[in-house]
């Protein structure tokens, strides 16, 4: 698993938004989040009923990921 943060996830309600930070981190939104809703320049919402297989997946790919509150 990397040492530094490579994606935040920020609870907004009942959406949520994840932004990556490492080069790696977007690459993996890339090619699994390809149809997802922007935020900004980089970050992605993602429904509240999507995250946990989403965190899951990356966990599995080894990012890690901060909870940006």
């Amino acid at each position: 698993m990397s040492s530094m943060i490579d994606v935040t996830v920020t609870h907004h309600g009942s959406l949520f938004i994840l932004e990556p930070v490492s080069e790696l981190a977007q690459d993996w939104c890339d090619e699994y989040l390809e149809d997802g809703q922007r935020w900004g320049v980089n970050g992605r919402v993602i429904e509240h009923r999507y995250i946990e297989d989403i965190i899951m997946g990356m966990q599995e790919s080894g990012l890690c990921i901060k909870d940006g509150k």
